[in-house]
């Protein structure tokens, strides 16, 4: 059935054939990593609580810096291309600095010494449901 099956024995269509598979592999993975890493921030919005209580909601449209004044301290958060994260603090720690952006839904941001809590929310049922 297999005269050959050393690659020095591979004919021309041989080599085209995988070429083939190869770019189709290619192009097919790089189609699935475009469409999974989308970024849609409609009806996306970060969910600041100070205290346990929600204090406001900021859409991830809305690009710029927005400064969250409590009588326990002061973040600034900055929103770009649909992401979150606390861009200063007045604390010590500086802990939620280091937590990065963030732009999923149920993703969260920390503040223990402010008490202040930033979760992504979804205003439509698609994004309440956690796909991990």
């Amino acid at each position: 059935m297999f005269e050959c099956v050393n690659i020095k024995c591979m004919k021309k269509q041989d080599y085209l054939l995988a070429g083939l598979i190869l770019i189709i592999s290619l192009a097919f993975n790089l189609y699935i990593s475009s469409y999974a890493n989308r970024n849609d921030v409609s009806g996306k919005y970060a969910a600041v609580y100070v205290d346990g209580e929600l204090l406001e909601k900021i859409s991830l449209t809305d690009n710029g810096e927005h400064e969250i004044s409590t009588k326990y301290g002061i973040n600034v958060l900055g929103i770009y291309d649909g992401r979150v994260g606390v861009t200063e603090a007045d604390c010590k720690s500086h802990d939620c600095i280091k937590m990065g952006k963030i732009s999923r839904v149920n993703e969260y941001i920390c503040c223990l010494p402010h008490r202040l809590y930033i979760v992504i929310e979804g205003e439509d049922e698609q994004y309440d449901a956690v796909a991990y």
